[in-house]
């Protein structure tokens, strides 16, 4: 658990933080560069590193990174430690080699053009992310590549599959039936089988469809109170 207020760093510390994290990142296996940055927090500067799945994972680590024969392993988190990957955890690494998950994969049908930038927006001030500030004034390729949901050549980037999701008013443009069915039946399917309501199919970003079904569950649950009433009336 973080501790507040943040001590934070000095200014002048952050080029020698910078030099030597080359050095670290070099040892680690095949080499991987995290995106840093200097952030404000509690009146402070902090540095922030920021660890994104890697395309050629998994990676491997020296044990020791001072001694002069290092021997690498690969790690895991497990609860609140670090430990060596090992036996069944070992191998189930391995299979997830260029496994890339499918909300982290670029969509190659699809251009930047397919974010919403208004989408975008809403959901950082939402968040309260640092980034609504500079939303309107940058380009959407800066924001997406901030926050990870591109990848690419620079010159022919392509959102992620979790960007066309959250950010695009009809997703099911790419992802072909992403759409929420619901059939309510008031008296209980096996009580009632024949009495049932069909809702119209839920289409849209995934906060969308959480802004709709939160009122559409109270819904249900007053249908369900109301059939409840109707019973026991019926049986008093």
């Amino acid at each position: 658990m973080a501790v507040r207020p943040v001590k934070g760093l000095e200014i002048e510390q952050f080029d020698s933080i910078e030099k030597s994290m080359i050095g670290f990142n070099n040892l680690i296996k095949p080499v991987f560069y995290p995106r840093t940055s200097i952030e404000d927090v509690d009146g402070k500067k902090v540095f922030v590193i920021w660890v994104t799945a890697g395309d050629r994972r998994p990676y491997e680590v020296p044990e020791q990174i001072t001694a002069k024969e290092k021997k690498y392993n690969y790690y895991i988190r497990y609860n609140s430690s670090s430990i060596v990957a090992k036996g069944d955890i070992l191998r189930e690494l391995y299979d997830l080699t260029n496994k890339t998950p499918f909300d982290d994969r670029a969509n190659d049908n699809a251009t930047l053009n397919d974010v919403s930038k208004t989408l975008l927006r809403d959901y950082l001030i939402k968040t309260g992310s640092k980034l609504a500030r500079t939303v309107e004034t940058e380009s959407i390729a800066d924001t997406l590549l901030q926050m990870d949901l591109v990848a690419g050549p620079m010159e022919n980037l392509h959102p992620k599959n979790v960007a066309l999701m959250m950010f695009n008013d009809h997703p099911e443009r790419f992802f072909p039936y992403t759409q929420i069915d619901i059939v309510i039946f008031p008296k209980g399917k096996q009580q009632d089988p024949s009495n049932f309501i069909e809702v119209p199919p839920i289409k849209g970003p995934i906060e969308m469809k959480g802004l709709i079904l939160w009122p559409l569950f109270l819904f249900i649950l007053s249908l369900r109170v109301i059939v409840l009433l109707r019973m026991t009336l019926r049986m008093s």
